[in-house]
């Protein structure tokens, strides 16, 4: 179970494009630059790989002395439960995105299916309320819903969901190695 798990995982990792990681440093390195934010989110396990990723994003962006932060959306459950009770679940990502959404930043969904409907319609919103933002999928289905939406879509096919969220840590965690490097600054211990 252990080896087949790791197998996969390691498959899965190969399948990674590089290129498109170099892009996503890229996009929040000119994003901050231009004093952008980083907004991620995602449902379940997603959700939870959104708040670390904006946890680590946030402590790299002071590392190189950016005044830019990230954003988990997934963070505030009472906006959260407020949104789906008065208005939608559908749009509890779109809400927040009405009011913390501004040019210049990138909005990062994490999503298996790529095909939840409040993925999809935040992803629709960001992508039209200005064009000088910059919207990032990261999932296991090139063609799923969500993808139309998203200038970048990092994507490892593959059919298994904990993988599918190991490799969203990988893919956030390279990201921020990225920055760093791109910086010279030493990596945290």
């Amino acid at each position: 179970m252990i080896t087949e798990y790791l197998n996969t995982l390691e498959a899965s990792l190969r399948q990674l494009d590089q290129s498109k990681l170099a892009t996503l440093v890229d996009l929040i390195d000119l994003s901050t630059q231009r004093g952008g934010k980083i907004l991620l989110f995602g449902n379940g396990g997603s959700a939870a790989n959104a708040l670390h990723g904006a946890t680590d994003f946030n402590m790299i962006l002071e590392r190189i002395g950016r005044s830019s932060y990230a954003i988990g959306l997934t963070a505030n459950i009472a906006d959260i439960t407020r949104i789906a009770n008065d208005d939608a679940f559908s749009k509890i990502f779109t809400n927040q995105l009405q009011q913390y959404l501004a040019p210049n930043d990138v909005v990062i969904a994490l999503s298996t299916s790529g095909n939840s409907g409040n993925i999809v319609h935040a992803l629709e919103f960001a992508r039209s309320f200005d064009e000088n933002i910059s919207t990032v999928l990261l999932t296991i289905r090139k063609d799923c819903g969500a993808a139309r939406f998203a200038e970048l879509v990092i994507c490892s096919e593959i059919a298994d969901t904990q993988i599918a969220e190991d490799l969203q840590q990988i893919i956030l965690h390279l990201t921020s190695r990225g920055l760093l490097e791109k910086f010279k600054v030493a990596t945290a211990t």
